[in-house]
């Protein structure tokens, strides 16, 4: 009898958004989503400070989706996302809602 053991996780939230071609017209569309995106403050995270603050940790901590993190590290211009964060510091924050119409482009040019 053998076991196999994933330890790889499904994608949590949109599996478009870890589509590496969907990825790709992001980037496209960079100066776009950053004029739609929301300037947010990162709030005191004291339950992150065991782990300092790091960008995902902020996210995290945050209650933003998963499947958001991607673009929302690119539209800060984050080249490391476990670089500290400090509590305080404003960050450029999209809401789903933000990318359906670019989604549903993207579904239709793919049909």
């Amino acid at each position: 009898m053998s076991i196999i053991l994933s330890t790889s996780k499904p994608p949590v939230g949109d599996p478009l958004m870890f589509d590496a071609t969907f990825r790709e017209v992001l980037r496209e569309h960079l100066d776009l989503l950053k004029a739609k995106a929301q300037l947010e403050q990162v709030p005191p995270l004291q339950e992150a400070n065991a782990n300092r603050y790091n960008f995902y940790r902020v996210l995290q901590a945050m209650a933003i989706s998963p499947d958001l993190h991607w673009i929302i590290t690119r539209i800060n211009e984050v080249t490391n996302p476990f670089e500290e964060v400090k509590p305080g510091k404003s960050i450029l924050i999209i809401k789903d809602d933000d990318l359906s119409e670019i989604k549903e482009l993207y579904q239709l040019r793919k049909q």
